[in-house]
């Protein structure tokens, strides 16, 4: 390597030639000599950096401190970059394993992530009163923050029904049902409410059974106390 290719390579920065494939570190994108660890500054080109980020250790070869994310780099979800995830087909219970459980864990477990979110998103995307209250509540907030963070989404698109049923509830309560229903009728309004009342006593026993069902095919199944189930899959 002449001199030239020395300086455009970054070896002559600081005199930094990487430890692993000898090249020069290079700058990062700010212009500065690039430094994959902060914690004991050991040289390493982005190249290398970038390899061990993705298909090695994730962590300096020195000091053994996991690397942290540089400006420029590829995002990651628990050490799994972005374009992996997509390449490689990664679905929804697969990214969800990557960002709470910050590993990839086995087919079955994601499948039943999947299963979980297809039986609980009946309603579509405009349910989002639980959603919000669900999620201020795991930020840390009180108990008021977390109902009001819910009941303020209420609106045209969700939770509509609560507010329609207060208009009728006054003129409901003046006259006998069969004139209010048959007054409704009239107008050609549906009778607001909440909730299915068909669908309540067997819904949540068709969800409970679809879960079981997936279970019981490929699971060993240990019954505990309070608890619907412990599964471990039969290897």
């Amino acid at each position: 390597m002449d001199d030239g290719d020395a300086a455009n390579s970054g070896k002559h920065v600081a005199g930094q030639v990487c430890q692993i494939c000898g090249d020069g570190v290079g700058t990062a994108a700010d212009d500065d000599l690039f430094t994959a660890c902060d914690v004991c500054g050991f040289p390493v080109c982005r190249p290398c950096y970038e390899y061990e980020r993705k298909d090695g250790t994730q962590a300096c070869p020195q000091c053994k401190t996991k690397y942290k994310r540089h400006k420029g780099d590829e995002p990651c979800y628990a050490g799994v970059p972005m374009s992996t995830i997509i390449e490689q087909g990664y679905g929804v219970g697969d990214v969800i394993s990557l960002l709470w459980f910050k590993r990839s864990l086995p087919r079955y477990c994601t499948q039943f992530i999947e299963i979980c979110v297809m039986l609980c998103a009946d309603h579509g995307p405009c349910v989002s009163g639980a959603h919000n209250s669900i999620v201020t509540a795991r930020a840390g907030k009180d108990l008021v923050s977390s109902l009001v963070s819910g009941l303020l989404t209420i609106g045209p698109r969700f939770g509509g029904a609560i507010d329609d049923a207060a208009r009728y509830f006054k003129d409901a309560c003046d006259r006998r049902p069969y004139e209010f229903v048959e007054g409704m009728k009239k107008k050609g309004i549906r009778v607001p409410g909440i909730g299915h009342r068909h669908l309540k006593d067997s819904l949540d026993d068709w969800f409970h059974e679809q879960l079981k069902n997936f279970l019981d095919d490929d699971y060993l199944v240990f019954d505990c106390p309070n608890i619907f189930s412990n599964h471990l899959f039969m290897l």
